[in-house]
């Protein structure tokens, strides 16, 4: 599936509580508590990459006409293209709304109990999404 850059998020429909067989519960319980780690850890990252991504193009700005030619400047360039279509993907805010989406909207997110299960596409899209993410950052390892 080709994930469009800059398009919104697609609204996650969600099912009750009660539609999960008892013993899937617990499984549930299990992969939230690893999740809420690992959306503060992604948040941190992506701010800090922010930051690494506003000095390269600062570099990029000042340098672009003496060493436009350059091997090296080349390589400076798409990293830097692959970075801007990293934050447009906005990864953080498709796993938060992935992980509020167990919460009611009456309730205070990320606190209390699970009260819905998000659809399995709705999983699927923002799974899709953080695959796109990953393809791009092994392009930018190369």
């Amino acid at each position: 599936m080709r994930t469009e850059r800059g398009c919104p998020i697609p609204a996650i429909t969600c099912l009750p509580r009660s539609s999960v067989s008892v013993h899937l519960q617990k499984d549930v319980d299990v992969l939230l508590k690893e999740l809420k780690p690992c959306t503060r850890h992604l948040r941190t990252t992506l701010g800090n990459y922010t930051d690494e991504l506003r000095t390269l193009e600062r570099l990029y700005y000042k340098n672009a006409n003496q060493h436009r030619t350059a091997l090296f400047f080349k390589r400076i360039l798409e990293t830097r293209r692959y970075g801007q279509r990293l934050i447009a993907l906005n990864i953080s805010e498709h796993v938060d709304c992935l992980y509020a989406s167990f919460f009611g909207v009456n309730q205070k997110p990320f606190k209390g109990t699970w009260t819905h299960v998000p659809t399995g596409t709705s999983i699927s899209s923002v799974l899709d999404r953080i695959s796109v993410a990953c393809k791009l950052l092994d392009k930018v390892r190369e």
